[in-house]
Parts: C-alpha cells; sequence; structure tokens
C-alpha cells in the first residue's frame, strides 16, 4: 500500500475511509511490535476495538 495513492486505499475498503492516510503507518508500527514480542501473526478487525475485546473475553471462556 505504501506505493498507492489515498484515493486508490480508500477504494480497497469502506474502513480506510478516513484512515487511508494513515494506515500504511500503522500497519509498520504494528509490524515493529509484532517482531519485538516475537508475535508471528495479528488478527485485524474492521469491526473496532470493543468488538474485538469480545472476541478476545469470549475465547477466554471458550478455554476454561
Amino acid at each position: 500500500m505504501s506505493g498507492m495513492c489515498i484515493a486508490d486505499i480508500r477504494k480497497l475498503s469502506e474502513v480506510m475511509e478516513g484512515r487511508a492516510d494513515v494506515i500504511v503507518a500503522g500497519a509498520l508500527i504494528l509490524l515493529e511490535i509484532m517482531k519485538i514480542r516475537g508475535f508471528a501473526e495479528a488478527t485485524v478487525s474492521d469491526r473496532g476495538v470493543r468488538y474485538g475485546i469480545v472476541i478476545r473475553e469470549w475465547e477466554k471462556g471458550m478455554k476454561k
């Protein structure tokens, strides 16, 4: 995406509206954090932080 113009990034998803100009920087920050913490993968959601928290808590409950 770093070689794409903002208009093309916006076409990728409705979620990109308002975020197209910062998504590449955010992805690079995420990759660096993953390297530092030793994560091999990450789950990305376009539903927001609250949705992610609900899923995480639900998964914790399933493990009990």
